[in-house]
C-alpha cells in the first residue's frame, strides 16, 4: 500500500485547521495559560472536538445547507473569525 506524502500533510493541516486552532482560540479567550505543551495540545484538541460537533450539528439540522465537507469548512471559518473578533475586541477593551 502506497501512500502519497500529499496526502499526510492535508491530513495533518486539516486536523490543525478543523480541530486545535478553533480550540486554541478558545483557551487564549479564557485566559487559560498555566498549561504545558502536552496539556495544551490536549485540551485544544478536546475542545476543538467539541466545537466541530456543535458546527457539525447545526450544519446537519439545517435542511438547505446540509452537512458536507465545503460547508464544514465555511462553518469553521466562521466561528474562527468569530472568535478571534472576539479576542481582538477584549484585548483593545482591556487596553483602554
Amino acid at each position: 500500500m502506497y501512500i502519497d506524502f500529499s496526502s499526510i500533510l492535508v491530513f495533518i493541516l486539516g486536523i490543525i485547521y478543523l480541530v486545535l486552532l478553533p480550540g486554541y482560540l478558545i483557551l487564549v479567550g479564557l485566559k487559560v495559560r498555566d498549561l504545558d505543551v502536552i496539556e495544551t495540545l490536549a485540551t485544544s484538541f478536546g475542545t476543538g472536538v467539541g466545537v466541530l460537533t456543535a458546527i457539525s450539528v447545526a450544519l446537519s439540522l439545517t435542511g438547505s445547507v446540509g452537512l458536507t465537507a465545503s460547508s464544514l469548512v465555511s462553518a469553521n471559518a466562521a466561528v474562527l473569525v468569530a472568535l478571534c473578533s472576539v479576542l481582538v475586541y477584549m484585548r483593545r477593551k482591556r487596553k483602554k
